[in-house]
């Protein structure tokens, strides 16, 4: 009963995308519910069913908390969820390499202020623009992590091998392997 108190309260005081703390109180509801079950019809029908309730409970939780939802997050924790992403593959206070393909009506390439300021609010970090010579320069020592526009994801696919970690609102998390 207290493992199911603590599942529970945790959730409560967790603000998540998903109620995934709940899960865990799963196998030990469905324990208590079988052998509450079994005592209530006898244990001689169905002997086996509060050990089979309590693999499929276990399964299920197991199934629940490892894969993804397809609860469609909202723009503020899709953020969020960039910016745990890029805090446990960044150095702290690192600035947040973005690439760019697209020209500005001066013809050069540059970070808008909402990039700019959606890094520092979202992410606590600047980001830096990079180009495509020095990703590929980067990434001979080490894999990349970095920033991509919605709307330039083909183009700059088809000059590095990107491999897609999340999509947000405006951009991707993308990673370039290490390259030999």
């Amino acid at each position: 009963m207290a493992w199911i108190a603590v599942a529970i309260v945790s959730s409560g005081l967790k603000n998540t995308q998903y109620p995934r703390y709940v899960f865990f109180a799963l196998p030990a509801v469905s324990i208590i519910t079988a052998r509450g079950f079994m005592r209530f019809i006898g244990e001689k029908y169905l002997g086996w069913l509060q050990g089979s309730v309590a693999a499929l409970a276990i399964a299920a939780a197991f199934i629940i908390a490892c894969f993804s939802s397809t609860k469609v997050l909202k723009t503020n924790d899709q953020y969020y969820a960039i910016k745990q992403l890029l805090d446990g593959r960044l150095a702290p206070k690192s600035p947040v390499p973005m690439l760019k393909m697209k020209l500005n009506r001066g013809g050069t390439v540059q970070l808008s202020n909402t990039e700019k300021s959606a890094a520092i609010f979202f992410f606590a970090r600047p980001v830096k623009l990079v180009s495509v010579d020095e990703v590929r320069e980067a990434s001979v020592k080490d894999r990349v992590t970095l920033l991509v526009r919605k709307d330039e994801i083909r183009e700059i696919s088809s000059v590095l091998p990107l491999e897609r970690l999340f999509r947000g609102p405006d951009q991707l998390v993308v990673e370039v392997p290490r390259q030999p």
